[in-house]
């Protein structure tokens, strides 16, 4: 039986529409395929992550940082491996690393290692700032002062640049760094200032009244002088080697999971300067930033 002229245009509509669905679906696998060439795979939930810790020695943040790759891994962002590493090396063979600001400075001027986040002591995610601390009733002579250590922004550069600021020229100033890679020694500053061992001391306020809350020190036995610059302290570099997709990954889980660790390891985090991850604002690393270049070039730190 002879078909029908709407029979015959029916197969060549039908023949027109495979044709047309068969080159969509070529079109969304070209698609598919250089979206995997140009943005990299996703980012699974147990990828291997080696971050190198330069801003803290292992007796200091090693439980710490042990729980809270724990508490990284069980919210899928990823199997973190912790290596210690000496403050005074050069840092390499790692994803990402954990420095001071003062540290990123000397790596960066070396190689192209990016500040992916900051990291700082406050939940909402401002800076804090070097205090320099007297006892109450005394006003120092600066023949004595302690820092807490050369790599520490705000425990070294920020009370360095309000001493300078209040008229005292830094390359005039004897002072001592009580540790030599590990900024969070702050009761060493403390118990130096109360015993008179030291006219004066500069360390974080975060850290002061951290101090101030143990019980530490009484009420009125010593008192906050000079206040300097808010400067980023803890930082989240990223290896030139590091694959983009690894960085923005672990950037959106990290920022993430920091914001809601439980209590205790929250405050242990806190106590570490890592209270909060956000990622820098524009300008925010610029050097010499607040801190007046001659500073930096006492403390040790040069810059083009």
């Amino acid at each position: 039986m002879a078909e029908g002229p709407d029979a015959g245009g029916a197969a060549v509509l039908s023949t027109y529409l495979g044709r047309w669905m068969s080159l969509l679906l070529l079109l969304v696998l070209v698609a598919l395929a250089a979206a995997a060439l140009f943005l990299g795979p996703d980012y699974p939930a147990h990828v291997p992550l080696r971050i190198g810790v330069c801003a803290f020695d292992s007796v200091t943040a090693g439980p710490a940082l042990s729980s809270f790759a724990s508490s990284v891994r069980e919210r899928d962002g990823g199997d973190i491996t912790w290596v210690w590493l000496d403050p005074g090396t050069e840092p390499e063979g790692c994803d990402f690393y954990i420095m001071t600001y003062p540290q990123m400075i000397v790596s960066r001027a070396k190689e192209e290692k990016k500040c992916i986040l900051l990291a700082t002591s406050r939940v909402d995610g401002s800076l804090t700032m070097g205090v320099v601390i007297v006892r109450g009733g005394t006003e120092p002579d600066w023949s004595s002062t302690a820092f807490t250590s050369r790599i520490s922004a705000t425990g070294f550069i920020s009370p360095l640049a309000a001493i300078a600021e209040n008229g005292v020229m830094p390359s005039d100033l004897s002072f001592d760094l009580l540790s030599g890679g590990n900024p969070i020694c702050g009761e060493a500053v403390v118990f130096g200032v109360l015993l008179g061992r030291y006219s004066a001391g500069g360390l974080s306020l975060e850290e002061f009244r951290r101090l101030e809350r143990s019980g530490m020190t009484g009420p009125g036995e010593l008192r906050t002088l000079l206040t300097g610059p808010t400067l980023p302290e803890i930082l989240l570099v990223s290896d030139p080697s590091t694959e983009d997709w690894k960085s923005s990954g672990f950037v959106r889980r990290l920022t993430s999971i920091a914001g809601s660790l439980p209590d205790p390891l929250a405050r242990e985090m806190a106590r570490l300067g890592m209270a909060s991850f956000r990622i820098p604002e524009e300008g925010e690393l610029d050097l010499p930033g607040t801190v007046p270049a001659e500073v930096w070039r006492t403390a040790g730190y040069h810059f083009p």
